[in-house]
């Protein structure tokens, strides 16, 4: 069993990219093997970084909740809207509270933006951050452009090109987290 997060990194009045993620979450159940969980940031109330939780006495519950589902899975998705060039602040501000929680694990990046480009710039910026973390960034990115005309309020794709794309991804981010997760069961020392 496959134990993925899919992290939902915009809290924003009227966004758009969260929808990608519940798309991608339906798409995921599909396979028997594979456990998925949002974690959508609207839902948790993370205060601006002030210390890591490894370092901190009293972490705000949600960040502890978080913490959890982190922890126990073997692979994340990021999920993110372009702001002004780069990943949404919340997000980052999320992920800085966790190191040991996300550390060497497969993760997939997905990103979105009003206009053609789909939110290449912050594609690029994530897979920067989960290189410096010493996580293993998929190299397939589910970019989604025009994302107010991508998807219905249910969460389906509303052209070929959105469903074409997240198939893509998701065939190649099973292979791919399978692969990292099966290979460092392969070296665990025996107790």
């Amino acid at each position: 069993m496959l134990n993925l997060a899919i992290i939902i990194g915009s809290v924003r009045t009227g966004r758009q990219s969260h929808k990608a993620a519940y798309y991608l979450e339906k798409k995921f159940k599909e396979f028997k093997d594979i456990n998925v969980k949002i974690v959508d940031l609207i839902n948790y109330e993370v205060p601006i970084l002030e210390e890591r939780l490894s370092r901190t006495e009293n972490p705000p519950a949600s960040v502890k909740e978080a913490s959890e589902i982190l922890d126990k899975s073997d692979a994340i998705i990021l999920v993110s809207p372009e702001y002004h060039g780069g990943i949404s602040g919340v997000l980052k501000n999320f992920l800085d509270y966790f190191l040991k929680e996300i550390t060497k694990k497969p993760i997939g990046v997905v990103t979105a933006s009003g206009g053609k480009f789909g939110g290449i710039n912050a594609s690029h910026e994530i897979q920067k951050l989960i290189l410096a973390i010493g996580s293993y960034p998929m190299p397939k990115k589910f970019l989604v452009p025009f994302v107010h005309q991508s998807f219905d309020n249910e969460y389906n794709a509303l052209n070929e090109e959105t469903a074409k794309g997240a198939e893509a991804f998701v065939s190649e981010f099973v292979w791919f987290a399978n692969t990292i997760t099966n290979g460092k069961n392969l070296f665990t020392k025996a107790a």
